[in-house]
């Protein structure tokens, strides 16, 4: 948990320091503006994923109330926060789904938000760089459903079978960061939701 907080911390500190020198133009601070405003991003949300797990663990995750928003809207706000992460690393991020402009849904739009945030940063966080990270969402009579690709470092064979487990870390990736509850926090909010994951 610490090394989740004080990375950010650290990376947020660096661009304020930037910041304050005199010489830089107007596109280099809005970069490290914009830069310092998504590692903030990352902290609160690796905060936010902990608390819930330890609500999970005391068996007081519930189902948040259901919200109406339109779709598109929704995941133009979660995407717009990851816009960063790709320039940074050159991810080419391909996000496509069927759903229209018109489409509104009411749902628990909290924790389909966590569902997708753990998605998406797990997949640049184990993606090298000038590396495609492809997002698919199709809704239908059943439901929602999410596919997500990458072309990252892969999970070994043993540990596929662990890796919804709380706290676990494949020890190839254990370099990366993390302190292994995304996986885990996504299977308990799935389950809540009465979906499938795979």
């Amino acid at each position: 948990m610490s090394h989740e907080i004080r990375t950010p911390i650290t990376s947020i500190m660096g661009y304020l320091t930037l910041l304050q020198e005199n010489s830089l133009n107007i596109e280099k601070r809005k970069k490290y503006t914009t830069r310092a405003y998504a590692n903030t991003q990352k902290m609160i949300t690796a905060l936010n994923s902990f608390l819930t797990l330890l609500r999970a663990e005391k068996g007081k995750l519930t189902i948040n109330k259901k919200t109406i928003l339109p779709f598109n809207q929704f995941m133009k706000e979660i995407i717009s926060n990851y816009l960063p992460d790709f320039e940074i690393k050159k991810i080419h991020f391909y996000y496509k789904t069927n759903a229209k402009d018109s489409l509104n849904i009411n749902y628990d739009l909290e924790s389909l938000k966590i569902i997708l945030n753990n998605l998406i940063s797990n997949a640049i966080k184990y993606s090298n760089s000038n590396k495609n990270i492809y997002l698919n969402i199709y809704f239908s009579i059943e439901g929602i459903e999410i596919i997500i690709r990458d072309e990252g470092f892969g999970i070994p064979e043993e540990d596929k079978e662990m890796i919804f487990t709380r706290f676990y870390q494949t020890k190839q990736n254990s370099t990366t960061g993390g302190f292994g509850i995304g996986l885990a926090l996504l299977a308990e909010l799935v389950n809540k939701l009465n979906g499938l994951y795979v």
